[in-house]
């Protein structure tokens, strides 16, 4: 279902990648792999509140901030000096086994 959500966030259909995302996040939380999805979804959508929300939880559970920073569907919310804090903020502090 994350999947679907990313498919349709990268097409343009934010209503139904936002749909999809909170349907997945309902049944599994705590994965990480959602959470960074939902902060990708949130971010195509142009929600860059709601994507830096859902980037600094996904960091906090050991997503790679290296992603983050690479990730061309973040590009916008590197202009935004909140997303180079939290990209300095969790740099060295990963798990592994995102």
């Amino acid at each position: 279902m994350g999947g679907i959500a990313l498919y349709y966030a990268k097409k343009g259909d934010s209503a139904q990648a936002l749909q999809f995302i909170r349907r997945a996040r309902s049944i599994d939380p705590n994965s990480n792999q959602l959470i960074y999805n939902e902060a990708v979804i949130q971010a195509l959508a142009n929600h860059p509140e709601e994507a830096l929300k859902a980037l600094k939880e996904a960091f906090q559970k050991g997503y790679s901030p290296e992603e983050g920073r690479n990730d061309p569907d973040l590009t916008f919310l590197g202009l935004r000096p909140e997303f180079d804090r939290l990209l300095k903020q969790f740099s060295g502090k990963t798990k592994s086994g995102n």
